[in-house]
C-alpha cells in the first residue's frame, strides 16, 4: 500500500554551507521527496546571520533591527538553496495557507510572513530553529525537522523535555522549547550531512 503524503517543515541549517557537497546532496534528496510529500523548506541564517550579529555590535543596532535583518539573512540563504534545486520554487508572501492549498513543495522566504504576524520575540533567542517550528505550528504540519551539521545519532522523535536539553546544549535556540508544546506533530533534529536520513523519517 502506498504511503500517505506527509506535510513537513524542514529547516536547512546555514552551517551546512561549510560542506557544499553535503548541502547539494541534501537538496537533491529533498527534491526527490517533494514528489511524494508536501515540504516547506525553511532556510537557516548561517554566515549571513553571523554577519548581522557582528554588525549589531559594530553599529550599536537595536535588538528589533537585528531581528528583522537576521530574517532577511535567511532569505539570502534561501536564494542559495534555490540555486541548488531544479524543481522547487520560492515563496515570499504572507498567505502561506493559500500556497499550501496548491499542494506544491517550496522554499519559504520568511520575512513577509513573519513580519505580518510578528508573534516572535525580537531577540537572538529566536533563530531559524524557532521560526521553522513556528511555521510548522502555523500550517499544522505533521512533521518538523531541523537539519544541522551536528552528529545527532539515530533519528528519534524529540519531546518537549528533550528540546529543553537541546537548547541548554546550544543545539537548538533558546525559544524553541517555549513554543514546542504548541506543535502537535513529530519533531526531529537530524545530521543533515547523513545520506538517506530524511527518507527514514518521512517513511
Amino acid at each position: 500500500m502506498e504511503a500517505l503524503p506527509v506535510r513537513a517543515v524542514i529547516k536547512i541549517g546555514g552551517s551546512l554551507t561549510s560542506k557544499p557537497e553535503n548541502l547539494r546532496e541534501l537538496m537533491e534528496s529533498i527534491e526527490d521527496l517533494s514528489t511524494r510529500h508536501l515540504l516547506v523548506i525553511v532556510p537557516g541564517g548561517g554566515p549571513f546571520a553571523e554577519n548581522v550579529r557582528k554588525l549589531q555590535e559594530l553599529l550599536d543596532l537595536s535588538d528589533s533591527a537585528t531581528h528583522w535583518m537576521a530574517i532577511l539573512a535567511m532569505e539570502q540563504f534561501g536564494e542559495l538553496l534555490y540555486q541548488y534545486t531544479r524543481k522547487l520554487e520560492t515563496f515570499s508572501g504572507r498567505e502561506i495557507g493559500e500556497m499550501m492549498l496548491q499542494k506544491r513543495s517550496f522554499i519559504l522566504q520568511p520575512y513577509r510572513l513573519v513580519r505580518s504576524k510578528d508573534e516572535l520575540p525580537h531577540t537572538w533567542d529566536v533563530t531559524s530553529d524557532s521560526i521553522a517550528m513556528w511555521v510548522a505550528i502555523l500550517i499544522g504540519a505533521d512533521l518538523a525537522v531541523l537539519a544541522k551539521s551536528t552528529d545527532t545519532g539515530t533519528p528519534k522523535q524529540i519531546g518537549v523535555e528533550e528540546s529543553k536539553s537541546l537548547a541548554k546544549d546550544g543545539i537548538v535556540d533558546a525559544h524553541l522549547p517555549m513554543i514546542h508544546p504548541n506543535f502537535k506533530g513529530r519533531f526531529y533534529v537530524i545530521d543533515g550531512r547523513r545520506k538517506g536520513i530524511l527518507d527514514q523519517i518521512l517513511q
